[in-house]
């Protein structure tokens, strides 16, 4: 089966810092440099962040959260959660840290929809998720479409701890970047030209899908086991390969 993969991936989990963080912060830094066989990095009083240049991902270590950001080329997003699962890991390994109080996945996609155009993809998006009528309500009036897009909050009803958010619609390359969140900074893990690779290699014209889910705790006193993030990587991985492609085959 034809898998359509992200052009963009974030894996983060979230836990209850004890007072020696701080203390095996650069430790846990040096072991993730070695696991990422790289050597670019930035610290602060409060954090560490390990960068690969090269290929536009990174690890960074909060006070209450560990992110590994994936903004690198497509073909090294078929793995991105199953490396961005063993990189936490290893730093909640290193911290010390073995109850998590929230994980979540993020990717955005761009899927090609051949020489359909904005406007085809619109219609068709209206016609799936709301009246028809509405669609026939825009043909006929001299008003057009400008930009468009649905946004589906989603919560699990027998697990409540399961959420997330699914954003799609229809987008050209310029809208590219005011959607995707991209951080500039200097000696950064990303720079312009690598943005500008990433939006030139984007189709002309494409359905934009933002899959966002997380596992979070809903009492405050509670938590779980670290090795939910392994879990939440796969039920993740699972249904992302399968969400845009079902989106696709539905238009």
């Amino acid at each position: 089966m034809h898998v359509i993969l992200p052009r963009k991936t974030v894996v983060e989990a979230r836990f209850r810092p004890q007072l020696d963080y701080f203390q095996k912060l650069d430790s846990v830094g040096t072991t993730v440099l070695g696991l990422m066989e790289v050597s670019d990095w930035q610290k602060t009083p409060f954090s560490v962040e390990i960068q690969d240049r090269k290929n536009h991902e990174r690890v960074q270590l909060h006070v209450e959260r560990v992110i590994a950001e994936f903004d690198s080329p497509i073909d090294r997003q078929k793995d991105a959660i199953d490396r961005g699962v063993v990189w936490l890991k290893t730093c909640f390994s290193g911290l010390g840290v073995e109850n998590l109080t929230a994980v979540g996945i993020r990717q955005w996609f761009a899927i090609d929809r051949g020489s359909a155009t904005e406007a085809k993809l619109i219609g068709k998006l209206l016609k799936i998720y709301f009246n028809e009528s509405l669609q026939e309500l825009a043909e006929i009036s001299s008003m057009q479409v400008k930009d468009f897009a649905i946004t589906l909050e989603l919560e699990d009803k027998a697990e409540p701890q399961k959420r997330g958010r699914l954003i799609l619609g229809a987008m050209s390359k310029k809208q590219w970047t005011k959607h995707v969140g991209y951080s500039l900074s200097a000696g950064g893990h990303v720079d312009q030209p690598a943005i500008d690779s990433i939006v030139a290699s984007l189709p002309n014209d494409f359905v934009f899908i933002d899959v966002d889910l997380r596992f979070a705790i809903l009492d405050e006193s509670a938590n779980f086991s670290v090795e939910k993030l392994t879990e939440w990587g796969k039920f993740v991985s699972d249904r992302q390969k399968d969400i845009p492609l079902q989106i696709v085959n539905d238009i």
